[in-house]
């Protein structure tokens, strides 16, 4: 697994794989096909996943209710790009360090510190019994007075088969209470199998009640059609916060894309994203979070990471 640290030595790459669950009727770019899954050691052939019907007639874009004011403690904070192991509280900033620590910046002393108040931990890398200690975690969010992150376990399947499995896991903010809420996905492989582990990556949001993500795992690092899509990866997906419901696939990305670089935004009821490519531009979509509706913006192609929503208005080179 390749880390980059930025500034508080924080982890900015994730990793995951696994197939997910869709529904939902899809009419996407690409002719229909099928897609190659390593899952259980072999090729086989299932069909690719289905996603949301798009709306590339502006005219037929329907209008958001409720109401689009920024919210800190539900809304995505997107000053944060995407990728960045870091979320924001009230009182604190928070990150994920290479050692599997979690850790602390308190605003008010500017004190810096593992997320542990136990008297006498030394707050060693693989203690279960230091609050700080998350695991192989991937992403870091704050919602609603809770942190979030995607944690990466092994497992063992009815089967006897190995594998691994992403777990959407929920912390309190002083580091005490951890609960595992869903898994998001998971792969198991025959015996003698491995995992393509240098292509494995994971990234997300979260934004009012919902993470929404994409990953890539057993692709071999491929951009042709039977193999971008294995185990389900390169498909955006969301799934509620509370692990209530199945997660659903939102879109099949575009082959040969580069879905690290799509840039996602939770703007009021909308979620915005770039369905990129290698060359770092792409086409901007908008998921109306309340019909639903996933609308195509009809501004070209446009350069990733540089564009911004204020209001009505997008902002773009």
């Amino acid at each position: 697994m390749r880390h980059y640290k930025i500034a508080f030595g924080l982890i900015v790459t994730f990793g995951i794989f696994l197939l997910a669950a869709c529904s939902q009727k899809n009419n996407i770019d690409q002719e229909e096909s099928s897609l190659s899954s390593v899952a259980g050691g072999k090729a086989v052939q299932v069909e690719l996943p289905e996603g949301l019907e798009i709306i590339r007639d502006s005219a037929k874009f329907q209008t958001v209710t409720e109401h689009q004011n920024y919210n800190f403690d539900t809304d995505n904070q997107y000053g944060i790009p995407n990728n960045y192991a870091v979320a924001e509280s009230e009182d604190a900033w928070y990150f994920i360090e290479q050692n599997a620590m979690l850790y602390i910046w308190d605003k008010e002393s500017k004190e810096y510190a593992p997320l542990c108040s136990k008297p006498d931990c030394k707050h060693l890398t693989g203690s279960s019994g230091c609050d700080a200690f998350i695991g192989d975690a991937w992403e870091l969010y704050y919602y609603d007075k809770n942190l979030y992150t995607i944690v990466r376990q092994t497992d063992t399947n009815d089967n006897n088969q190995h594998g691994e499995k992403l777990v959407l896991k929920k912390i309190s903010l002083d580091g005490t209470v951890k609960e595992d809420v869903c898994t998001i996905a998971q792969c198991y492989v025959s015996e003698g199998s491995e995992y393509d582990d240098d292509t494995f990556t994971i990234m997300g949001i979260v934004h009012r009640g919902y993470l929404y993500y994409t990953y890539n795992f057993g692709t071999g690092g491929g951009n042709l059609d039977v193999d971008y899509y294995n185990n389900g990866s390169n498909i955006l997906y969301r799934i509620k916060l509370d692990g209530s419901e199945e997660s659903q696939c939102i879109l099949a990305l575009k082959e040969c894309g580069a879905p690290e670089t799509m840039c996602m935004k939770g703007v009021g009821s909308y979620l915005y994203f770039i369905d990129s490519q290698w060359d770092f531009y792409g086409i901007l979509y908008r998921l109306n979070t309340e019909s639903m509706q996933l609308e195509q913006m009809d501004v070209g192609k446009i350069y990733t990471g540089t564009y911004a929503v204020l209001g009505d208005k997008i902002i773009y080179t």
